[in-house]
């Protein structure tokens, strides 16, 4: 379902919310889904949540090569990994890195994690 959407449902009463920020920086998608759901304000973590949403959507070859994209950068997948689908291209592998240049320091964000 997503941080940004799940946080929706969960705030209604929804018992889980699915991440695949957690794959990344599982702390920051806590804080946002934390944030979203009423407890408490985190701006930071929320920027993060919505430009993961946006990113994930605006892939063109789809949110499991974005994905598969952020794994091979944080994680060292093969890229090949998920075949037979297609690598993201070149303008989304930018993307990815600037994101995780962004984010992925866990020095980011609230005080508890400074």
């Amino acid at each position: 379902m997503g941080e940004v959407s799940g946080s929706a449902y969960a705030a209604a009463g929804a018992g889980t919310v699915t991440t695949s920020l957690a794959n990344l920086r599982p702390d920051l998608a806590v804080r946002a889904i934390t944030a979203l759901t009423g407890g408490g304000e985190d701006p930071d973590a929320v920027a993060a949540a919505v430009e993961w949403t946006e990113l994930l959507a605006a892939d063109p070859d789809g949110a499991p090569a974005f994905l598969t994209e952020v794994m091979h950068q944080s994680r060292g997948w093969n890229r090949t990994v998920r075949l037979p689908l297609l690598p993201s291209g070149a303008d989304v592998q930018k993307t990815v890195a600037d994101f995780i240049g962004q984010w992925a320091d866990a020095a980011i964000g609230s005080e508890a994690t400074r």
